[in-house]
């Protein structure tokens, strides 16, 4: 797939010295125009990786998948340990139990091991998503674990690295909004509704402001050094209808794994009278009715906001832009 053109047809990464042409120039990313996004630090860790595999390998060719595996694997580790961080501080907020960090180890272990995240870790040129997401956990963890040190923006950091990965890392500041107003500021999804505590939701969107500025600002520089990348998609409207169901999916992988691929090939729906539409929104619904009925109850808000962090993190890529 996408390996072709971006690391094995990709000249670019051949060479240590291309490194600062890789954050000026988008058309370094892939030997197809039409493919080429600004992501310089994907291109980086593969150019480190070509170099380590032509200096350390047997066959001398630099295209030994033993050193780009255990880049994407290193990074994934690194995020289920950042997890557990961000999982034990969740659980805390819920009820003091001598238990929690097991049951953040058994959320960690679930998510590392989860035969789903081997179409990601597996598939070298998805290290995108990878290090957009350990950007996104890095930054969580920081502010989770430090709040002393939150005056000085250090969890800022990570989320602006990762902005150079892929761009899903700028749901890292609504995500943060959230997080401030259902867990730190002990609210429901349902109060946000009311006038009364509309000042509260205020407070916990100023708190996420500087991530929005940071992220956005970044996204907007990302769209302007990319030139020539074409998403793919055809239709908008018939690609939005889809996603609800698509949404179904990745909930039904998430519990029963079966069926996994690299390229799931499902079609998109192409009338109303397609059923996959409704049984998409029906389930979307829910899915929303519960992270609200959960939030309004203390012991349940961090399950509140695993399913706001799951929608939140999906709007890039499965809502309105047809890819």
């Amino acid at each position: 797939f996408d390996d072709a053109h971006t690391i094995v047809d990709n000249g670019f990464i051949r060479n240590l010295g291309n490194i600062p042409l890789f954050f000026k120039d988008c058309t370094t990313s892939s030997s197809m125009p039409s493919h080429q996004g600004y992501r310089p630090l994907v291109t980086t860790t593969l150019a480190i990786d070509y170099a380590l595999s032509a200096k350390y390998s047997s066959n001398k060719t630099g295209y030994d998948t033993f050193w780009y595996h255990i880049s994407n694997f290193s990074w994934f580790v690194l995020i289920v340990i950042l997890l557990y961080l961000i999982q034990h501080k969740l659980y805390n907020t819920a009820f003091n139990s001598e238990y929690n960090k097991y049951f953040a180890l058994l959320g960690c272990a679930w998510y590392g091991l989860h035969t789903a995240n081997a179409e990601t870790v597996n598939y070298i040129i998805s290290r995108s998503d990878i290090l957009s997401t350990l950007a996104i956990v890095a930054s969580f963890a920081v502010y989770v674990s430090f709040e002393k040190l939150r005056k000085y923006y250090l969890y800022l950091i990570p989320a602006a690295i990762g902005m150079f990965a892929k761009e899903t890392t700028i749901m890292f500041a609504p995500a943060l909004i959230v997080y401030d107003y259902l867990i730190e500021q002990q609210k429901s999804l349902t109060e946000i509704f009311s006038l009364k505590e509309l000042n509260i939701f205020l407070k916990s969107f100023l708190k996420g402001m500087p991530a929005l500025v940071v992220c956005v600002a970044l996204a907007m520089f990302t769209i302007k050094m990319t030139k020539h990348h074409e998403p793919g998609g055809t239709s908008v409207l018939l690609n939005a209808a889809t996603q609800p169901y698509i949404i179904l999916h990745y909930i039904t992988q998430f519990f029963f794994p079966l069926g996994l691929t690299a390229d799931t090939d499902l079609p998109m729906v192409t009338s109303i009278s397609d059923d996959r539409i409704y049984f998409g929104i029906a389930f979307l619904v829910g899915l929303v009715w519960l992270a609200f009925k959960t939030s309004q109850y203390k012991a349940w808000r961090p399950f509140s906001f695993g399913l706001i962090w799951f929608l939140l993190m999906l709007l890039p890529t499965s809502s309105f832009i047809a890819l």
